[in-house]
């Protein structure tokens, strides 16, 4: 075995604990998948050209070797995860984790985390512990694919290879400006970063002196170290910033330079699969119980994962991938899988299942409101709104519309209670994580263009319904990464905001702004699911920031009616994490369904004084 593809591989996971361990300035850590990919590549493409025999014994053999070895690990840790999350998480998270362990027993995980809209780069502060399975999906989903497109195309035309690499290459680039979320777990966008290690079997640069091979070996690893350096989760993944780490990776299995062992990072490799599936479930868990742990802890976590990535690599996952007397056909190998998941069942989903929500003095609600599962709140991909989402008293002639982000959308239950009682009729014009403002930010990275599209096609729209009543929200607490930050982000915030109201031209149009509600900066709901019997530690102090209070006096001077619920949930500076007999938010940052509904009284005054007005 290589020992520069071993230390490489060490090299490659080091990075991604350091980036999820927050140690070290290696902010770009998170590549260290993207030289896994280019390492998975390369071997097995040449371990396909190299086979002899019938070609259905070739394929026979490559999915067995392959099963022999991801299977097992995979598995083991699925089913010890599983076990931890029953174990220290909150029954709250059962549910949702269990979906995500399912997922990766399917080999499906990356496609589950972009159907969930999952940002990766961007995660809140509860974590999947399953995660991190998203790159084994699409390392197993390449597998499955590339050995019959190589055998029975490409082994005779590798000549191809680099332009099937480019073409993939453009392809990816091209839909992550699009759709950077869903773009960074897909095997469409991922497959030529495997192409590239494929297209370099066979091109030997041994004929070199070692030293000249040395050369190329030391720019392959000084780029990939300058990459993790320089790039950041602010660059969008995979795009033409992934070329550095891609291409660098290249150039050290091109240059087949020898890598001593005197070195650490061979024997790092040596663990590097065991380490990678064994770190995130084990950061994830410890700090859900413990979120301020300094970076001695974090160290010793690290340390940690690597004593058990040890010893289940030599007494766990080689016996079982070399022993030749522990040995399964491959059909058997879905045998094996199918019992992984039913322990997962056993352990995780009755608990799941049995859980409610409810005890003597709470009932938690994590539902969010109806326009999510309509499809009338829209996604980040989408961009054109969604007038035909009309609510309400549909027939009435008061028309109401609701604009803005989630955190316009956690309002709709209420508003159209209040719709239905008042005879409003509500368009309900939302979408995630896109304000009701002009400015222009970023996602994942890249330019958001489909929110800034939405953001001019919804003054169109606001322009020709003439509504009564435009109610607008936004999630002022946070800070929206901006395209082109220029001074304090609440001026830029404001000079959005101000631009915005300033294009809509209806003079009938009453303008009404329901200020950003307090922001609990922890999962509320999973926090009252552990503390069921202390909720006040889940309260929390009321803290402003600076955009929410510079929209404030926008509004009041210059737009229309600001509305603050402040006071509605917090008292001498607490907010309360129960509102009611409910959690005051389903999740890190927004009210819950029944707690948005309790606040219809309050709500129905101001906004009836408006209409009045």
């Amino acid at each position: 075995m290589r020992r520069d593809i071993q230390a490489l591989r060490g090299i490659a996971v080091l990075l991604v604990l350091l980036f999820h361990f927050h140690i070290g300035p290696f902010k770009g850590g998170f590549l260290g998948v993207d030289v896994f990919f280019v390492i998975s590549g390369y071997v097995i493409t040449e371990k396909l050209s190299t086979g002899v025999g019938p070609l259905k014994r070739q394929l026979h053999e490559f999915y067995l070797r392959r099963a022999k070895r991801i299977l097992p690990m995979s598995l083991l840790t699925t089913v010890v995860t599983t076990l931890a999350i029953r174990l220290f998480l909150p029954p709250i998270s059962y549910s949702r984790f269990f979906k995500d362990a399912l997922a990766a027993l399917a080999l499906i995980p990356n496609l589950a985390f972009a159907a969930q809209q999952n940002d990766y780069l961007s995660q809140s502060l509860d974590p999947s512990p399953f995660l991190h399975y998203w790159s084994l999906g699409v390392e197993e989903q390449f597998y499955f694919l590339w050995p019959l497109l190589f055998i029975f195309f490409f082994r005779k035309r590798r000549k191809w290879i680099p332009v099937l690499a480019l073409v993939g290459t453009v392809f990816g680039v091209w839909y992550t400006s699009h759709n950077p979320v869903q773009s960074f777990y897909l095997p469409t966008t991922r497959a030529w970063e495997f192409l590239v290690g494929a297209a370099l079997v066979g091109l030997t640069f041994q004929t070199h002196s070692l030293p000249r091979r040395r050369v190329v070996a030391a720019i392959g690893w000084a780029g990939i170290l300058v990459s993790v350096l320089m790039i950041s989760t602010k660059n969008p993944t995979p795009s033409w910033t992934t070329i550095v780490p891609i291409v660098s990776t290249g150039l050290v299995l091109w240059a087949d330079s020898p890598f001593s062992d005197k070195f650490i990072l061979p024997y790092i490799g040596d663990l590097s699969y065991s380490l990678y599936l064994i770190h995130w479930p084990l950061i994830t868990i410890v700090l859900f119980k413990y979120p301020n742990v300094n970076i001695f802890i974090r160290i010793l976590l690290m340390a940690l994962a690597t004593l058990l990535a040890y010893l289940a690599t030599n007494y766990f996952e080689k016996p079982l991938r070399f022993n030749k007397k522990i040995s399964l056909p491959l059909w058997k190998w879905g045998g094996v899988m199918v019992t992984g998941a039913a322990i997962s069942t056993l352990i995780l989903g009755t608990a799941a299942a049995s859980y409610s929500g409810v005890s003597k003095t709470l009932s938690i609600s994590t539902a969010s409101p109806v326009i999510y599962s309509n499809g009338c709140h829209l996604a980040f991909s989408q961009s054109i709104p969604k007038t035909t989402c009309i609510f309400g008293d549909v027939s009435a002639a008061t028309t109401v519309i609701l604009a803005g982000d989630s955190h316009a959308a956690q309002w709709f239950p209420a508003i159209n209670d209040l719709a239905k009682k008042n005879h409003w009729k509500v368009i309900s014009l939302t979408k995630s994580s896109c304000p009701a403002t002009i400015l222009a930010t970023t996602r994942s990275g890249s330019d958001d263009k489909n929110c800034q599209m939405w953001q001019e096609k919804l003054l169109t729209v606001i322009d020709t319904v003439k509504p009564n009543l435009l109610i607008t929200s936004a999630f002022t607490e946070s800070s929206y990464p901006l395209l082109a930050p220029n001074g304090s982000y609440a001026t830029q915030w404001t000079q959005g905001l101000q631009t915005f109201f300033s294009r809509i031209t209806s003079s009938n149009t009453k303008e009404v702004f329901i200020g950003d509600t307090p922001y609990p900066r922890q999962d509320s709901a999973t926090c009252l699911s552990a503390h069921l019997k202390s909720t006040h530690f889940c309260d929390f102090g009321l803290v402003r920031s600076q955009a929410t209070l510079s929209t404030k006096s926008l509004i009041i001077k210059s737009v229309g009616t600001y509305i603050d619920p402040t006071p509605w949930l917090c008292t001498k500076g607490i907010c309360s994490a129960v509102h009611q007999g409910f959690n005051t938010y389903r999740d890190i940052s927004h009210l819950s369904v029944p707690a948005t509904v309790s606040l219809e009284p309050q709500l129905e005054t101001e906004l009836l004084k408006v209409l009045k007005k």
